[in-house]
């Protein structure tokens, strides 16, 4: 490096010279530091700004993870809402399915029941036939005869009302709207 301190009318053999002669060695070390130190300061003025930058740039990230991690939170609790929402669904039409399974059973059964009440009230109703036909064929080979039967009157529609005459063995309701057996 040039020593910018030193001049060149100086060296002479003045004491000034001498002075500047004795001088110029430390001005130089001087310099050569001043320059050192300048290079130092620029490598950490270098370092210093790729450490902001650095900083700048972890910072935008995180921000970008933040966001990322805020829309990932979203998506999931939106995704648990969807979870609840179909597994309601799906219990609801788990419950629709029941409720039609039970209704068609029931209609089954209420079908066969009324099947089987059917046939039963059809055989009361032959039992009871049977019963009347014979006791209408024990009526009709006693030996008293037919029952007696007197008219009691007519009623308000015309009808005439007929009833067993005293001292009638035969125990018969009251007979309405003529002799039918």
């Amino acid at each position: 490096m040039e020593n910018v301190h030193a001049h060149p009318r100086v060296h002479s053999s003045t004491w000034v010279g001498d002075l500047m002669d004795a001088v110029s060695p430390e001005l130089e070390v001087r310099d050569s530091e001043i320059a050192r130190l300048k290079d130092l300061l620029r490598v950490e003025n270098k370092r210093a700004d790729d450490a902001i930058r650095r900083e700048t740039v972890a910072e935008e990230h995180a921000e970008e993870l933040t966001a990322k991690v805020v829309e990932r939170d979203g998506l999931l609790e939106r995704a648990g809402e969807l979870y609840l929402m179909f597994k309601r669904l799906r219990e609801e039409e788990a419950d629709r399915a029941d409720r039609y399974r039970l209704a068609w059973l029931s209609a089954r059964r209420r079908a066969a029941d009324e099947s089987n009440f059917g046939l039963e009230a059809l055989e009361l109703k032959n039992a009871e036939i049977r019963r009347l036909k014979a006791q209408l064929d024990a009526l009709r080979k006693s030996t008293d005869g037919a029952p007696r039967l007197e008219c009691m009157g007519t009623e308000e529609d015309g009808s005439t009302v007929w009833r067993l005459a005293n001292g009638s063995d035969v125990a018969l309701p009251t007979i309405r709207r003529g002799l039918e057996y």
